[in-house]
């Protein structure tokens, strides 16, 4: 990370024991000295990717950093087990709805529907640049307009790699 940004800073031209107080009161006014500095947003950036940075930075005592850095780390690991639950029922679902597909090869076959116009076109765009796990072999995905505003999944498989079955 670039630290250009600490030439603009407010703090540069004080003394620098003024960032670094104890005292609740002092913290809060050193605070506010912060908040109307130009480069607040990338000091606190800063100052949250360093463990051991002391006293205030971006308008952030140790304390309000410590707090920030635990509640990023809570939220995003909800996010990452949330995010790895959609995948693998959207995966073992798809991937299910696919593998029926190889009993039919060189046959146009309807996978799933979607509420959004454009949700089939996503998946099928996924699906094509292997965003999405397919079962090994050539294949097509195309998105249709459904009848009731939505839109459905086709695929098609073409059948095996030359390049796997040799």
């Amino acid at each position: 990370m670039s630290e250009s940004w600490r030439r603009h800073a407010v703090c540069r031209t004080m003394p620098p024991g003024t960032f670094f107080v104890n005292d609740p009161g002092e913290v809060e006014v050193v605070k506010k000295v912060c908040r109307g500095c130009p480069v607040v947003e990338a000091c606190a950036a800063y100052a949250l990717a360093q463990e051991d940075a002391p006293g205030v930075w971006g308008a952030m005592s140790e304390a309000d950093r410590h707090k920030r850095r635990r509640q990023g780390q809570t939220a995003a690991r909800k996010e990452r087990s949330a995010a790895a639950l959609r995948q693998k029922a959207a995966v073992g679902s798809m991937l299910t709805m696919l593998e029926r597909q190889l009993a039919h090869p060189g046959r146009w076959v309807w996978v799933r529907n979607y509420a959004g116009p454009g949700s089939a076109g996503a998946v099928a765009s996924q699906l094509r640049s292997g965003d999405r796990l397919v079962p090994p072999g050539r294949w097509q995905f195309e998105a249709r307009a459904s009848a009731g505003g939505g839109s459905d999944l086709y695929a098609l498989y073409e059948g095996a790699d030359e390049a796997a079955a040799s």
